[in-house]
C-alpha cells in the first residue's frame, strides 16, 4: 500500500477574499469577523450562521500551500478540494451568481497551478436554476472542475425540491458527481449546546439530504446522477434497516419509488472519513467495493490520523486499493495514478 497512490476525496480550502465576500454580499443570516489572536497560526475568520452557530476558520490551514504541504508530508497523491462553507447559496440573492463564479475561478486557478495534485469541486448558485445551468457547463467545459458541491440543505430548502431537478439532470448528463456536504442545519437550536452541531447535527442533516434524494424518487428518475455521501454516510447506513422496515413492511414513504431505499442508496458513493477503524470496517462490509472513497476532511482533521485509521480498518487489499485511489480515479477522471 505504501507504493500505491492515495486520493483524498474530501478536503477544503478557503479563498483569501472570503471575508470581503461576506462583508459585501452576505445575507442577513450570514456574518463574519476576523480574529485577532496572539499567535499568527491562530488567525482566522469566525463565520456566523443565523446568529446562532459559528465556525472558526483558521485561514493558514486552508490555503493551497498548506494543503500541498500536508499532502507531501503524508504521501497523498491527489486531493479533491472544495471551498469550505459558507457556499454561494447563503449569500444575498443578487450576489449568488457572481460569488459562485468568483469562487470557482479562484479554485480552478489553484488546481491548474498544482499540476494535477488538486482536483476541484465547483459551487453553484442553486436557487437560480438558469444561472446554475450556465455555471455547470462553464465549470466543466472551461474550468476543468470534476464535480459539484451539494449542501445538505439549500439555505433551508430541501435538496429534493422540484426547482433543483433540472440542475441534477444537467450534472448527470455530464457524468460528473455531486458531493453532499453538511450545511448549517435549520433545526440547529436542538443541538447548539455542547458543540453538538459538528458532532451530530452535520451528520444528521447530510443523512436527511441523502434519504430525501432517495425517497423523493429523484435518484431513481435520474439513474446517471452520481452522488457522494461523506463521513461513512453519516447516520443513514446504520438506520437503513429501520428505513426499510418502514417502507417495505409498513408502506410508509414508498409512494415515489419502485425499488427499495437500500437498493437505491447502494448506488451512492461513500467517503470513508471517520475517526474509527471499526466504523470504516463496518461501512466497507455493508457497502459496494466500487463505491468507497478514502477521505480526510483536512484541515479540520489530521490527514495522517485518517491514513492510519484507514490502514487499520479491516478489508481485503483489493477493496483497500479501490477505496484508496481506483474508484476516485474513475469518478473524478484523475489520470496518471495507476
Amino acid at each position: 500500500m505504501n507504493h500505491q497512490p492515495l486520493v483524498d476525496c474530501q478536503s477544503h480550502l478557503v479563498p483569501p477574499f472570503l471575508l470581503e465576500l461576506i462583508e459585501e454580499h452576505g445575507s442577513p443570516g450570514l456574518a463574519a469577523t476576523r480574529t485577532t489572536p496572539e499567535h499568527q497560526a491562530d488567525q482566522g475568520i469566525v463565520v456566523t450562521f443565523e446568529g446562532r452557530f459559528s465556525l472558526l476558520l483558521k485561514t493558514a490551514g486552508f490555503t493551497p500551500e498548506a494543503a500541498l504541504k500536508r499532502m507531501e508530508a503524508t504521501g497523498i497523491t491527489a486531493s479533491v478540494v472544495s471551498l469550505n462553507m459558507p457556499g454561494a447559496e447563503l449569500f444575498a440573492p443578487d450576489s449568488r451568481v457572481a460569488v459562485a463564479a468568483r469562487c470557482n475561478d479562484w479554485l480552478a486557478a489553484v488546481c491548474t497551478e498544482s499540476r494535477g495534485r488538486l482536483v476541484g469541486v465547483a459551487q453553484l448558485p442553486w436557487q437560480d436554476a438558469e444561472a446554475s445551468l450556465r455555471e455547470i457547463h462553464r465549470a466543466i467545459g472551461e474550468l476543468d472542475m470534476r464535480g459539484f458541491l451539494l449542501p445538505s440543505n439549500i439555505a433551508g430548502t430541501p435538496v429534493d425540491a422540484p426547482e433543483f431537478h433540472q440542475i441534477y439532470r444537467a450534472i448527470a448528463a455530464l457524468d460528473v458527481p455531486v458531493l453532499i456536504h453538511p450545511a448549517h442545519p435549520g433545526w440547529s437550536d436542538t443541538v447548539l449546546d455542547y458543540s453538538m452541531v459538528p458532532m451530530l447535527g452535520f451528520m444528521t442533516d447530510s443523512s436527511i439530504a441523502a434519504l430525501r434524494l432517495v425517497l423523493s424518487g429523484l435518484t431513481e428518475q435520474i439513474p446517471a446522477l452520481r452522488v457522494v455521501h461523506p463521513h461513512c454516510g453519516g447516520i443513514l447506513p446504520w438506520l437503513m434497516p429501520r428505513v426499510e422496515e418502514q417502507t417495505e413492511r409498513k408502506g410508509r414513504g414508498r409512494e415515489n419509488i419502485s425499488s427499495s431505499p437500500g437498493s437505491l442508496y447502494n448506488e451512492f458513493y461513500l467517503d470513508l472519513q471517520a475517526p474509527s477503524a471499526d466504523q470504516i470496517a463496518w461501512t466497507v462490509a455493508h457497502s459496494r467495493a466500487d463505491r468507497l472513497l478514502f477521505a480526510t476532511d483536512a484541515p479540520w482533521v489530521d490527514p495522517q490520523m485518517m491514513i492510519d485509521v484507514f490502514m487499520a480498518a479491516e478489508m481485503d487489499e483489493d477493496t483497500r486499493a479501490r477505496a484508496a485511489w481506483r474508484n476516485a480515479a474513475e469518478l473524478f477522471r484523475i489520470e496518471g495514478l495507476g
